[in-house]
């Protein structure tokens, strides 16, 4: 059991191609579709589910095919029954059990009488078991509502499932739940996500790009191997044809100039020989063409290892990196940098405090926290605290940092309708004590692979991961580096290739971090050393790692 694509082509109203020619097969297992921001992967779960036509090609599907939407506002009206599709058999099933039936209800409960019990099960497994059928949808948190959507997958059993970034914006305890129910699921799943920890439950990967799709049969893990296999061999044949390119030149070289001293020799025997001049003419005549079939001969050789290299250029274009050298040094591992002690929080005129228990935390040197807890425990206010956008109600927060930066998933430092430039030069002369000149600026931009043209994007069209390089970039330019840099939810939205060069771009951060994330790789991977487990109603906890 399978769907096969063959060769789908889309394009915008304006005719502009989304992409072409794609051709693939979703196996009856786990399958992940990954790519850059824009290269067209909802859109080709919409024209697998029907919900979009394709330009040209066609889906060919061999089972039922259901989609869980990304946005779950459409279900705000309805009860959790009404969701999963149960609520008339229930009631069908209630007629048979207290005599009050027609043929009807037999026809809608289809010999399905276990189907309080499997509700209960599935509930049970999806850790949903104190949810009423009757409650209505939107009463329930972001994680309730993911895993009610994925329990109608298990009630419902369709062949195959198309799930768009299922984990965006839950919590940790929300996606390990997901991550174990989607690891258990027996039938088809086609996934769209940038979530790593996701990403390694799969069976295969399906890269999307402008060149096309390419499949690899493993999990995140074995994709990455291969893929930096992939770059080893293509900068290997990059510099091997670099090689070839200089060489061919160089013999070029040589045989002209060889070339040309047996003609000048030719030249001066002609004039003291005492050759007739039909001979001389000749000759010279021959000696020209033999040095234009040698041009030829070595341009033809030199285009073809030229057009190689453009090749093995281009494959190695995917793999840039960001390159910054921000010239700082450590902070002295004494230096206190943030200090909150018995810190607590009311909203408004209300009595209650937010918090059952008094935050007590520090951040000294250029340690590296995370702060995690479950959606709703006030993380993000702990933050707009820090940041001193809210008032404490109890406690005190002293923040001995020189410099702190706060950037947002929105990076809302940056001005959207100016270009990327300009918010550089914006931000560097009010935060810089010299005035930097336009070259300096745009070495620096080119630093976080903003070269050329792209200097010149406007913010607003820029995808998530640019605007955090934009963001970094802006931060970087005043030449003084941020003692306490503040992240919340980073990685939220961005492709792998942006949360790779975001990983890079705070690895090469000299300072003090403190990041709102439940991205447990991306947080390994920036090398949190403590993290404060926050809570409303237990007692908070520090781990250090």
């Amino acid at each position: 059991m399978h769907i096969k694509l063959n060769n789908i082509s889309y394009s915008y109203a304006n005719n502009e191609p989304l992409f072409t020619y794609i051709s693939f097969a979703v196996s009856y297992n786990k399958t992940a579709l990954i790519g850059d921001n824009g290269t067209g992967k909802s859109t080709l779960l919409k024209i697998i589910s029907g919900e979009i036509i394709p330009n040209e090609g066609s889906v060919i599907s061999e089972g039922s095919i259901v989609m869980l939407p990304q946005d779950f506002s459409i279900y705000n009206n309805q009860t959790v029954a009404e969701v999963l599709s149960i609520k008339e058999k229930l009631s069908s099933l209630e007629n048979i059990l207290v005599g009050n039936s027609t043929q009807f209800d037999y026809e809608i409960l289809n010999e399905e009488w276990d189907l309080p019990e499997r509700i209960k099960d599935i509930f049970c497994e999806a850790k949903l078991e104190e949810i009423n059928l009757e409650r209505r949808f939107d009463t329930l948190s972001g994680g309730e509502k993911s895993r009610l959507l994925f329990a109608s997958l298990l009630l419902n059993k369709p062949d195959f499932a198309l799930l768009d970034e299922p984990t965006n914006h839950l919590d940790t305890d929300s996606r390990n739940i997901l991550y174990s129910l989607i690891k258990n699921y027996r039938r088809g799943l086609l996934i769209v996500s940038h979530d790593r920890e996701l990403l390694n439950l799969m069976d295969e990967i399906n890269e999307l790009s402008p060149k096309g799709m390419k499949t690899y049969g493993g999990n995140y893990d074995f994709y990455k191997e291969q893929k930096q296999i992939e770059r080893e061999a293509a900068l290997n044949t990059f510099e091997a044809l670099n090689q070839q390119h200089k060489k061919s030149i160089k013999e070029k070289n040589a045989a002209l100039e060889k070339q040309a001293k047996r003609a000048a020799a030719g030249k001066k025997k002609m004039k003291t020989g005492g050759i007739p001049k039909i001979a001389k003419n000749y000759l010279q005549d021959n000696s020209m063409k033999t040095l234009t079939r040698l041009k030829d001969s070595h341009s033809e050789k030199i285009e073809t290892i030229n057009s190689k290299l453009i090749a093995a250029k281009e494959k190695l274009e995917n793999s840039n990196s960001l390159m910054i050298d921000l010239n700082s040094s450590e902070i002295p591992s004494q230096k206190m940098i943030l200090e909150v002690k018995d810190l607590n929080f009311k909203f408004g005129d209300s009595e209650n405090f937010l918090w059952k228990e008094n935050i007590n935390f520090s951040i000294s040197g250029s340690e590296r926290w995370s702060i995690a807890g479950i959606n709703g425990c006030g993380k993000s206010v702990l933050l707009q605290l820090i940041l001193g956008k809210f008032h404490t109600s109890e406690g005190e927060i002293k923040l001995h940092s020189k410099n702190t930066v706060f950037l947002d998933q929105n990076v809302e430092i940056l001005d959207s309708e100016l270009s990327v430039y300009e918010n550089l030069k914006n931000y560097s002369d009010k935060f810089s004590e010299e005035k930097i000149p336009e070259h300096e600026l745009r070495i620096r931009l080119a630093r976080f692979l903003f070269r050329g043209e792209d200097a010149f994007k406007k913010v607003k069209v820029l995808s998530g991961g640019e605007k955090i390089r934009a963001g970094l970039a802006c931060i970087m330019a005043s030449g003084t580096m941020p003692e306490l840099l503040i992240l919340d939810e980073p990685s939220n939205n961005l492709d792998l290739k942006s949360l790779e060069e975001l990983t890079g771009t705070l690895n090469s951060y000299k300072g003090a971090l403190l990041v709102v994330s439940h991205d447990k790789r991306f947080l390994n991977e920036i090398q949190i050393e403590k993290q404060l487990v926050i809570s409303r109603t237990e007692k908070h906890k520090q781990i250090f790692y």
